[in-house]
């Protein structure tokens, strides 16, 4: 797929933004919970996802040759802005949900039902902003990137990325790169503790001297609430389970080898796209990956498929949970992938 076939349709430009305007509905829905009291509530972000799985379906996959068209035409002000406003979006949430958790009687089960929810819900969405922040070249954004993977309770995600990912994306030399044949289980495994020892190497120290700093940050956000309120501390700890499945879990698709990939190649030719258009509406453009790995420093909004990655049009939401069940899973993105296999 060469980068010139997406092509800007302008009469697509209110459905995509609506599209776009989706993720704000999330932390409305956490607000509302915290004004309202009503734990049943949180059931609106469980629809919200169903009909971004269905839109993924159907407009997704229609649309999957359709660049994502600028908010404002001739301005990218939106795009530069949105990862930074995503980020008081996301305080916003956990406030609410923190209200909401402390204020309401509920049960343990509830109370992981609740962070699951939002490890599910708003840190999907908080990890595609995390993701751009880190790569932009302000000192500002960056900080705000990396102040958002603490808050998520994922501090080290950051210099793992840029110190280990980017440098071996594709080898054996990634923790974040599957391995041929391995399933979600193994891979998050691998992420977990190989993603520990990554942080501690003095490459990445040398990068992120903020570091312990965010690590600090994210043992007291957990300890604090626990001779108080420890229903607090689990809702925390939760939320932050979830933002690691939620952002490994893209890792694995976005990287996940085929059965005849070179497994020792540069990263562009280990790393896979999906042109869903929801997803990349969604996500900022994050399921463009081959690019991304070609120019990690390029803008999202400027991103365009790369002409050799394998290509997909699943979706991130719906590959979200195909992945486990992997015979399903490496059965439906062989028959529906195309470019798998290599040029020598």
């Amino acid at each position: 797929m060469k980068a010139e076939r997406l092509a800007a349709a302008r009469s697509g430009l209110a459905p995509a933004a609506l599209i776009r305007a989706t993720p704000l509905l999330f932390p409305l829905v956490f607000v509302c919970t915290a004004v309202t009291g009503v734990l049943s509530t949180l059931y609106a972000a469980l629809a919200l996802h169903l009909l971004i799985i269905a839109s993924e379906l159907t407009v997704g996959r229609r649309w999957s040759e359709v660049a994502i068209p600028k908010l404002v035409e001739g301005s990218s002000t939106f795009e530069d802005l949105w990862p930074v406003l995503w980020f008081g979006l996301h305080l916003v949430a956990l406030v609410a949900a923190l209200s909401f958790v402390g204020s309401a009687d509920l049960t343990w089960r509830q109370v992981f039902a609740v962070g699951a929810f939002f490890g599910y819900s708003i840190n999907a969405f908080s990890a595609a902003a995390a993701h751009e922040l880190i790569h932009r070249e302000s000192h500002a954004e960056r900080a705000f990137g990396r102040l958002l993977c603490a808050i998520m309770l994922y501090p080290h995600f950051p210099c793992v990325h840029l110190s280990a990912h980017h440098h071996w994306a594709g080898t054996d030399h990634d923790c974040q790169t599957p391995k041929p044949g391995q399933t979600i289980h193994a891979y998050l495994a691998q992420a977990l503790f190989g993603g520990l020892r990554a942080a501690a190497t003095p490459q990445a120290r040398a990068l992120d001297r903020g570091l312990p700093l965010r690590a600090l940050f994210c043992v007291l956000v957990v300890a604090a609430p626990l001779m108080f309120a420890p229903v607090l501390s689990a809702f925390m700890i939760v939320q932050g389970l979830f933002a690691f499945l939620v952002i490994e879990t893209i890792n694995y698709v976005q990287h996940c080898p085929f059965p005849d990939d070179d497994h020792s190649a540069a990263a562009a030719a280990s790393t896979h796209q999906d042109l869903n258009f929801v997803s990349r509406a969604l996500l900022l453009n994050l399921p463009l990956h081959a690019a991304h790995h070609d120019r990690p420093a390029l803008h999202y909004a400027n991103l365009t498929p790369s002409a050799e990655a394998a290509t997909l049009r699943l979706g991130y939401w719906c590959s979200f949970w195909l992945v486990w069940l992997p015979p399903v899973w490496h059965s439906l993105r062989h028959n529906l992938c195309s470019h798998h296999r290599r040029s020598p």
